[in-house]
């Protein structure tokens, strides 16, 4: 299967992400911030990034800028509590792959990171207490 560098400050969410990637068969790596991701990218680039937005030190944006200069592009699939239409176009031209609302769902996780890996098309995930309203 794939390696999947998860980024994200929440020791909680990277576990999440962690029981749901490894089950499907992938290697995960994690990383605490932007920063804590390029340093492991250096040793190994992963096949994909599962990345949170709001980080501190570099934040998810910021790790994405840095990513765009790269000749190879990782796929990337961004994780966030919230989404401005802005921001999401700003995170599709720097890579984004596919958007997956926090409180992140086991199957959007999976279809998301399938997606980015198989090279699909951006997709936004609404949270699913807001898909009922």
């Amino acid at each position: 299967m794939a390696l999947i560098l998860i980024a994200d400050d929440s020791k909680t969410a990277r576990a999440y992400c962690r029981a749901i990637l490894a089950g499907d068969g992938h290697e995960v790596v994690e990383a605490v911030d932007g920063e804590d991701a390029l340093d492991r990218m250096a040793d190994r680039p992963p096949d994909c990034i599962v990345l949170d937005l709001r980080m501190p030190g570099l934040s998810g944006i910021e790790m994405m800028e840095v990513l765009g200069g790269r000749a190879e592009p990782t796929p990337i699939v961004v994780v966030t509590d919230s989404m401005e239409e802005a921001d999401q176009v700003r995170c599709m031209r720097l890579g984004a792959h596919a958007f997956v609302r926090k409180p992140v769902s086991s199957d959007d996780l999976r279809r998301a990171v399938r997606d980015a890996l198989a090279g699909g098309f951006a997709r936004y995930s609404p949270r699913h207490d807001d898909a009922a309203r």
